[in-house]
């Protein structure tokens, strides 16, 4: 999976696991605002179901950048 700002990596406030923000939107029940990690089954509750609420993981997406800079940079 490749993040980007438009589709950034957020965090699951109760086990830290990370999905992009698109993923986080799929995964969560329409009926509910608890959704449970895909990797390790741990409830996170989202809020108003507002994936906004998730804090972006911005390691994970700036070694993303960093891995497309590297990549432009070589070729």
């Amino acid at each position: 999976m490749t993040y980007t700002e438009k589709y950034p990596p957020r965090i699951l406030k109760g086990c830290g696991h990370t999905f992009c923000e698109s993923c986080v939107e799929n995964l969560l029940p329409l009926d509910t605002d608890k959704l449970h990690c895909p990797t390790c089954q741990f409830v996170t509750v989202i809020p108003d179901r507002d994936v906004f609420n998730a804090q972006v993981n911005y390691l994970v997406l700036g070694l993303g950048e960093q891995k497309w800079l590297s990549q432009e940079s070589s070729s």
